[in-house]
């Protein structure tokens, strides 16, 4: 029987979630806690009435080959005055994700790395956004959306093999034995 003793150390708090109604007809900016915010113009989710956004921090971002999450995804909603969910806007919207430079340093990324991206749930893969503006200044990364679902920062997965030793030689001992030798690449 084997025995492992595991001790969970909580890293940082997830900012709440934030539920902001806004007139639709008005410009309007809805942030998080935490820095994260999407700027609407007047009539982006609807024309009239009042306009609902969510901002929900989420920490359950699927790993996915060529991308690597950066921080926490943020799951970002918005409903009309009936309460009818609204994905595809009228006009595009400003998405804004903060990062931690220190987060960055830990694993060798720098800013201009980062890129926002939106989960297509249908593929299962992240989707980079083609414009992300990075603001090394206030640790933040914006981008123009039309559309609304769970976005996040992204950086390229370090997806390179090792580079294989050379000169490998396997030698039989007996007895269900080897002993292998080889060089380390340099």
């Amino acid at each position: 029987e084997y025995r492992q003793d595991l001790v969970l150390v909580k890293e940082k708090t997830l900012a709440p979630p934030v539920t902001t109604t806004v007139a639709a007809d008005k410009p309007a900016v809805v942030s998080s806690d935490d820095g994260a915010r999407v700027a609407l113009p007047a009539n982006s989710v609807a024309s009239t009435g009042n306009a609902t956004v969510t901002i929900s921090p989420d920490t359950e971002t699927p790993r996915h080959g060529n991308s690597q999450v950066i921080g926490v995804g943020y799951e970002v909603n918005a409903f009309d005055d009936k309460g009818k969910s609204v994905s595809k806007l009228n006009t595009a919207v400003t998405i804004t994700i903060p990062y931690e430079p220190a987060e960055l340093q830990k694993q060798g990324i720098t800013p201009k790395d980062l890129k926002i991206a939106y989960f297509d749930e249908a593929a299962a893969v992240w989707r980079e956004l083609t414009a992300s503006a990075v603001n090394e200044t206030d640790h933040t990364v914006s981008a123009t959306v039309e559309h609304l679902t769970r976005f996040a920062l992204v950086a390229a997965a370090d997806i390179v093999p090792p580079i294989a030793p050379t000169n490998v030689v396997a030698l039989a001992l007996g007895e269900g034995k080897i002993k292998l030798n080889w060089e380390n690449p340099s």
